[in-house]
């Protein structure tokens, strides 16, 4: 969610055709230091939040989680055969 906002900003500059490359660095630079931030705080919050027998599943699950937005991405550009 922390990176939405740079996203979203990036997103209608391209559409208006108004973007330059150092827009894109400058929200590439945004959106890493919000997830050096944010990643460590969600996986510190699902330690706290499950048991020492459960931790395992639970940082797994958070994991796919997380990435199956990836996955999406890619099936979605490069089409299911390609992956």
């Amino acid at each position: 969610m922390a990176a939405a906002g740079p996203a979203a900003l990036l997103g209608i500059l391209v559409l208006a055709h108004h973007v330059a490359i150092w827009m894109v660095i400058a929200a590439a630079l945004v959106q890493g230091c919000a997830n050096a931030v944010d990643k460590p705080a969600r996986l510190t919050v699902v330690n706290e939040l499950v048991d020492e027998q459960h931790l395992t599943n639970a940082v797994t699950l958070n994991s796919v989680i997380q990435n199956s937005g990836k996955a999406g991405f890619a099936f979605t550009a490069m089409g299911l055969g390609a992956v």
